[in-house]
């Protein structure tokens, strides 16, 4: 999801860009740890009570960052550059929505370690998805 470097960006979606660069920066670190708690908690063999506040408070701060992409989308005039934060929002979207499944099967079926597993791995797709908006955000404030 690379935004090629030869794009030249309208001045008011580079001040765009700007402003939300320091937003998205701050809820990234907030998502940051929050996975980490959510993982110590998992690592220590906390149950249902523990990791599912643990894993809202991911999921809430994540939908802070799908909720800049599509302020993003919906402020910048640049098509291919709006189309592709609107893309990763949507990924980080639908990685918050797995996520919030496959905790409640976790939930309803502790201590079974396959669907914890499976809800571990759902919160590392949330990450990833996280940073793959992060960067094409970087990259297209860089532009």
């Amino acid at each position: 999801n690379c935004i090629p470097n030869m794009i030249k960006l309208d001045p008011n979606d580079k001040q765009v860009l700007n402003f939300y660069s320091g937003q998205l920066d701050t809820h990234t670190t907030l998502l940051n740890n929050a996975i980490d708690a959510f993982f110590n908690c998992i690592e220590c063999g906390q149950g249902p009570k523990i990791f599912i506040s643990h894993s809202k408070f991911v999921v809430v701060s994540a939908h802070k960052l799908v909720y800049i992409g599509d302020n993003l989308h919906k402020n910048l005039m640049h098509n291919e550059v709006k189309t592709k934060i609107m893309h990763c929002a949507n990924h980080l979207c639908d990685a918050l929505k797995l996520t919030v499944k496959a905790t409640k099967t976790a939930a309803l079926q502790f201590p079974s370690v396959p669907v914890v597993q499976e809800m571990v791995d759902r919160v590392v797709d949330v990450s990833h998805a996280a940073y793959e908006l992060k960067t094409v955000i970087g990259q297209a404030s860089a532009l």
